[in-house]
């Protein structure tokens, strides 16, 4: 701006001095006045609040899913354009008449038709197998399935049934209303001593009439495989 307007000056420095003109090789052309940074606010703007254009969400949205789409059809239009374009400059330049070049295209059509029917046909087949293939599939499993489940309802009947046996074997020895008495003299009867006592090596020592059966058993099979390799060497 300010190379303009000082060169702008110098068209009227001769008719003030005697300079020489200053010989320059622009052209002089209007400048618009640009507002400083400094300038304030002018006054016709001076509490305008500028409001945004309200946007239509529903419609912004549709905007962008079909952007893509416009684009990608807007290119194939102008791609078939420029192609035809050129195919008719290659016929004029060929000698080629129009009618014989739409004759040609025409048969070209017809047979794509035909080679795209034909591969229809094909694809609908493979489609077909394949869907009697899914479908075989699906019934042996769902076969299998069944098979698994009866074997499993089947180990479950057994081992309610062996449950059942032994809770009746069990339930001989049930004390009832019944044989409520007999129990009762029977345990009076025979006495059992809960008494029990350990030497300094940690062995027990249990008496002929102890309640600890189980651990008087597992005291004598231990006892048992201890003395078994002493036997072997003495043998030996």
């Amino acid at each position: 701006m300010f190379q303009a307007f000082k060169t702008s000056l110098c068209r009227f420095i001769p008719q003030c001095t005697n300079e020489p003109v200053l010989q320059t090789g622009c052209v002089y052309q209007t400048v618009r006045w640009r507002k400083r940074r400094t300038d304030p606010i002018a006054k016709s703007k001076i509490g305008r609040v500028r409001v945004p254009t309200p946007i239509d969400p529903a419609e912004y949205k549709f905007s962008l899913e079909k952007w893509d789409e416009y684009n990608i059809l807007i290119n194939a239009i102008r791609s078939h354009c420029i192609q035809d374009h050129r195919r008719k400059n290659k016929e004029t330049a060929a000698g080629v008449s129009l009618e014989e070049q739409s004759r040609k295209d025409e048969e070209e059509w017809q047979k794509l038709l035909l080679w795209n029917t034909e591969e229809n046909a094909k694809t609908r087949q493979l489609r077909e197998a394949r869907l009697r293939e899914e479908a075989k599939r699906e019934e042996e499993e769902k076969l299998q399935a069944l098979i698994q489940i009866e074997k499993e309802e089947a180990a479950w009947l057994a081992e309610l049934e062996e449950l059942v046996k032994k809770e009746k074997e069990a339930s001989k020895s049930y004390i009832t209303l019944e044989n409520l008495d007999e129990n009762i003299e029977a345990a009076l009867a025979e006495e059992k001593s809960y008494l029990f006592g350990i030497d300094k090596n940690g062995k027990f020592t249990l008496p002929e009439n102890t309640a600890w059966t189980e651990l008087k058993e597992r005291l004598e099979q231990k006892e048992r495989q201890q003395n078994e390799p002493q036997e072997k060497t003495e043998t030996a």
